[in-house]
């Protein structure tokens, strides 16, 4: 695994925690038992990045894309939903299959990265508003000030 994730993961890890419960049940560094009947539980935080290196940062091709771009998506489809992905084709004027390939990743390669990551967050925000339970946006609109928090603070450390 390569150096990029493990800064990903780190935020991720930051903002899930050791052990929760919401809406997929009993949750461990964000592997929620709900989603994961399969695993042997709890799992290990070792194992959690394992998951969240295959079945998000691999599948949902975050090694495509320029920090701190990788870290927000990843943050999205662990958090939210990978339909996020085509609001991210939008902001960088792709065609919106929902898929980040090579069309999408040079595209946002032309752009700001703190700028795609500004218009990308704004989308999530108003993703929240829109389709979240009403008990639940307070929590996921800290969670992604959060995010943005631990990003600029992994782009000081560099």
């Amino acid at each position: 695994m390569e150096n990029a994730f493990y800064r990903a993961v780190k935020v991720i890890l930051k903002n899930e925690g050791e052990r929760n419960v919401d809406l997929g049940g009993d949750t461990r560094f964000g592997i929620a038992r709900r989603f994961h009947p399969n695993e042997p539980w709890p799992p290990t935080r070792e194992r959690a990045i394992e998951i969240y290196y295959r079945e998000y940062w691999l599948k949902y091709h975050c090694d495509l894309l320029p920090f701190p771009i990788d870290i927000a998506v990843l943050d999205s489809v662990v958090n939210q939903s990978a339909e996020l992905i085509k609001d991210l084709q939008k902001i960088v004027n792709v065609e919106q299959d929902g898929t980040i390939g090579l069309q999408t990743a040079l595209s946002i390669k032309k752009m700001n990265p703190w700028e795609v990551v500004a218009l990308f967050f704004s989308r999530r925000a108003l993703r929240i508003q829109e389709k979240s339970r009403e008990e639940d946006k307070y929590g996921l609109l800290a969670r992604l000030f959060r995010t943005q928090r631990l990003m600029l603070l992994e782009w000081i450390n560099e």
